[in-house]
C-alpha cells in the first residue's frame, strides 16, 4: 500500500473510503515554490505537535531520504507524510502555498 501511495497511484472510491475511516494515513505531497515549508528544516517545522503530521520520506529529484531531521526542505521536494485526514489536508494547503502552519 505504501509503496502504490509513493508511485502517486489512485485507488477505487470504495478503497479511499475505507481508508478515510483509519486514523492516520498516508499521503504524497509536492511542495510548491510559494510554500511557507521552503528553507525550513523538518525538525524546525514541529508538523507532529502543530497539525499532527510526520514526514516519514522526501524525494529530492531521484534520491529517497528517511533522516530528515536536519533536512531543509525545497521546491519540489515530494514527501511522504503520515498523519489525520484533518492534519493532511491541513498540510496539503500548506505545500501549495494556500494557506499557512497555524502558531505554536
Amino acid at each position: 500500500m505504501a509503496g502504490s501511495v509513493i508511485r502517486g497511484r489512485s485507488f477505487s472510491p470504495l478503497v479511499g473510503h475505507a481508508f478515510s475511516r483509519i486514523a492516520e494515513q498516508l499521503s504524497r505531497l509536492e511542495v510548491q515554490a510559494n510554500s511557507e515549508l521552503v528553507s525550513k528544516t523538518v525538525s524546525e517545522l514541529d508538523l507532529e505537535k502543530r497539525i499532527g503530521v510526520n514526514i516519514i520520506a522526501l524525494r529530492r529529484r531521484r534520491e529517497w531520504s528517511v533522516d530528515l531531521e536536519h533536512m531543509d526542505i525545497r521546491q519540489g521536494d515530494v514527501m511522504i507524510v503520515r498523519g489525520t485526514q484533518e492534519g493532511l489536508v491541513a498540510l496539503k494547503d500548506v505545500t501549495e502555498g494556500l494557506s499557512a502552519l497555524p502558531e505554536r
